[in-house]
């Protein structure tokens, strides 16, 4: 389990070190997010995190 810090690293990793697969990170946490029934608030939360660091064009 990747505790809140963590989770803010890789995603700065990812935008950092790997900018070209920023957007299909992002694009895969939103599917993941939006497949479950019932996402809890940790789901919702770390989703608007990548969004916020990460945006989408839609």
């Amino acid at each position: 389990m990747t505790t809140p810090a963590g989770f803010q690293k890789l995603v700065g990793g990812i935008k950092t070190h790997h900018s070209e697969q920023a957007v299909m990170f992002a694009t895969v946490c939103r599917k993941l997010v939006k497949v479950k029934a019932n996402p809890n608030f940790a789901d919702e939360a770390a989703l608007s995190y990548v969004l916020s660091k990460i945006p989408l064009k839609d």
